[in-house]
């Protein structure tokens, strides 16, 4: 049961991925871990923060995946999230994000400043 959840999460998050930012092109995707296609995703933001359609419907798939109610979600926004703060990007989409999107991103930023001494 765990490992078809598991299996099911991923499928979903993918699948969402592909059909909001058909842009977004990675060989590996079917095969590669989710978090691994999550971090090449976030640098594909950060790369396109100019294209204002493309930011709407990056931000429409963040508030999409908040929703989802799997523990394996968190480190997947986690990791847009400090990659777009790391960048010094994070204003830029933020001002978008729903409510939930915010708390969530907010979070994993606060810890990762914390656990960087910042």
């Amino acid at each position: 049961m765990f490992i078809e959840k598991i299996v099911e999460y991923r499928e979903i998050i993918l699948r969402q991925l592909k059909r909001e930012i058909p842009e977004f092109e990675y060989n590996g995707m079917d095969k590669e871990d989710v978090f691994i296609v999550f971090s090449f995703f976030s640098a594909f933001i950060v790369n396109n923060l100019n294209n204002e359609g493309l930011l709407n419907r990056v931000v429409r798939l963040i508030d999409e995946i908040c929703v989802i109610d799997n523990v394996n979600v968190k480190p997947l926004l986690d990791e847009i999230a400090i990659t777009l703060y790391d960048c010094g990007y994070y204003d830029i989409i933020r001002r978008k994000l729903s409510g939930r999107a915010i708390g969530y991103f907010d979070e994993a930023i606060d810890k990762w400043k914390k656990g960087n001494g910042l």
